[in-house]
């Protein structure tokens, strides 16, 4: 009996032993599994992507002429911002543009000076001349209207007389201009009261009886040969400014 009862005690125990056994392999195996499934979710290499099959659209180029157009721009806001001639508060509009001009000839870009009335309608004379500008060339025989007085550039649908006037390549050949065309208003205005001093002789010449014309006779003489003097002055600088206005 005894014997029996110590038989079982030891089989009780070795039973508890392998169910003891069998719950740490089961707990084993389990941390296993989730220790090799979080390895290999770690491993998993990451979702490829596809490379796009379209090139990025390249940044547009500009032409020549806008290019052209950005660099005057440039020119007209750094001179505006460091050169401004007044007089009366009014612009020196003939010396910026003479200045613009040879800021762009050393840059080589070719333009001219024109002189007109951007505010003018009908034919155009030299009387109604106020404002000078420049135009410039950006293409071959393509020009551009450039205010060098207001610091912009002005297109024909905008304002079709700033393209219309007189021109000159170059600022010694406006300056020739304007010196001669000062020289010709005075030498026309001393020609016209010649003349109206002569027609005043002539009146009383005729007039005056056989002795009075004796003596007004070298007085007429003097005053026709100063009259024809005059004439011929101011009509050899009016030559020499067509000349000019026709050749620029």
């Amino acid at each position: 009996m005894t014997m029996m009862m110590h038989e079982n005690k030891v089989l009780i125990m070795n039973i508890k032993n392998i169910v003891i056994i069998l719950f740490i392999i089961s707990i084993s195996c389990i941390g296993c599994v989730e220790y090799n499934e979080s390895k290999t979710i770690q491993s998993t290499p990451p979702e490829s992507y596809e490379a796009p099959t379209s090139t990025p659209t390249a940044r547009p180029t500009l032409t020549e002429t806008q290019t052209k157009i950005i660099t005057i721009e440039e020119i007209l806001d750094d001179y505006r911002q460091n050169h401004v001639y007044m007089s009366d508060n009014i612009f020196d509009c003939d010396n910026m543009a003479q200045d613009v001009w040879n800021i762009f000839k050393a840059k080589g870009i070719n333009s001219k000076l024109v002189l007109g009335n951007v505010d003018h309608f009908g034919p155009l004379t030299l009387d109604d001349c106020n404002h000078v500008w420049l135009l410039v060339e950006v293409l071959p025989n393509e020009w551009l209207a450039v205010e060098t007085t207001g610091g912009f550039v002005v297109y024909k649908e905008d304002n079709d007389k700033y393209y219309e006037g007189y021109y000159f390549s170059n600022p010694k050949n406006y300056r020739e201009f304007v010196d001669l065309y000062e020289d010709y208003t005075y030498q026309y205005a001393d020609y016209k009261n010649e003349w109206e001093y002569y027609n005043q002789l002539v009146k009383i010449y005729n007039n005056a009886n056989y002795y009075e014309q004796i003596q007004l006779k070298g007085a007429l003489d003097v005053t026709k040969n100063n009259l024809e003097i005059k004439e011929r002055r101011f009509s050899e600088t009016l030559i020499k400014i067509e000349t000019i206005l026709e050749y620029g």
